[in-house]
């Protein structure tokens, strides 16, 4: 084994892109607006707008960010011609930024029952959320218990087989309940995926809205995290790794023969020169962690065939 010492201070970004390529730091989970009685991805993904309700969900998640010139974390959206819509919601927790694909937010289109558009992106999202209202909830005389129930249920009575998609392997159902104030979740998962933390309290009701936000982010974070060792996403993982690490390969040896002519020393351990990197090294080092930690996206560590539901 032949080990190159590099002294390039600028590959280190370099190896923070490809550290958040690989995935290990950056999320995007898909989010759909869906009502009672709809049970295909094709009518959920057809709802042109969301609710009241649904919206106070997505500020409780994260914020509303305009995608033209938007400069973090993308998730794929495009940020240069508003192709993808012009908005979505954004959050940083725990280190790690976090991009949602949100149904309502992302192009609609009247001749096209599938939404190609939305589905484009929220089918390759391995987490996504549903956010289940009763269809009648804002229909003069209905009743908040009444119809937070029947959320519930179709919650409940969700089969993941009827989103057509193979990259989608964890479902977080979601329900609000006007007559307590508080939310409902449900898990599926797929069998094939590790068991994941932290665990769904009983009954899996949350009345304080920040606790449960801080419950969801962790869970689906995690979800995903455990998804990557099934071999589904590993293999694909693999190969894209590869080429990254192939590619980094190829630029640390162009790095290293340019460093070593500049030196012109056989011993480079020795010379000023070589401290000079080193510590050129260091600083930009710590200057890129110093910009993580300051825009609160510094990576940190998390807890942590059917389907398995919780």
């Amino acid at each position: 084994l032949t080990v190159k010492d590099i002294s390039s201070a600028t590959l280190q970004k370099d190896f923070l892109t490809l550290e958040e390529q690989e995935g290990s730091i950056n999320f995007k989970f898909g989010i759909i607006y869906a009502k009672t009685g709809q049970t295909t991805d094709n009518e959920m993904l057809s709802n042109k707008a969301g609710s009241p309700c649904f919206n106070q969900f997505l500020d409780l998640l994260g914020d509303t960010i305009d995608l033209f010139g938007w400069a973090h974390y993308k998730g794929g959206l495009d940020t240069r011609n508003n192709a993808t819509g012009s908005q979505s919601v954004y959050t940083v927790f725990g280190g790690h930024e976090v991009m949602f694909h949100v149904s309502t937010m992302l192009p609609y289109s009247e001749e096209n029952k599938q939404q190609l558009e939305r589905k484009r992106h929220i089918g390759n999202d391995i987490v996504t959320i549903i956010f289940i209202e009763d269809e009648g909830a804002d229909t003069e005389g209905a009743q908040d218990q009444e119809s937070d129930d029947r959320a519930y249920l179709s919650a409940l009575s969700f089969t993941p087989s009827s989103i057509t998609s193979h990259f989608n392997h964890i479902f977080a159902l979601v329900t609000y309940c006007k007559s307590r104030d508080s939310y409902r979740l449900v898990l599926h998962s797929a069998e094939s995926i590790p068991s994941f933390g932290p665990p769904l309290p009983p009954g899996g009701e949350f009345e304080d809205h920040s606790a449960f936000r801080d419950f969801l982010l962790a869970k689906l974070i995690n979800g995903e995290k455990a998804s990557y060792s099934i071999s589904t996403f590993a293999d694909k993982r693999e190969r894209t790794l590869g080429l990254l690490m192939k590619d980094m390969e190829q630029k640390c040896g162009s790095v290293l023969r340019k460093s070593l002519s500049q030196l012109n020393i056989t011993s480079p351990s020795n010379s000023k020169k070589y401290v000079e990197l080193q510590q050129s090294f260091s600083e930009v080092g710590n200057r890129i962690k110093i910009e993580k930690i300051v825009s609160g996206n510094h990576p940190t560590s998390q807890m942590s065939t059917a389907v398995k539901k919780e």
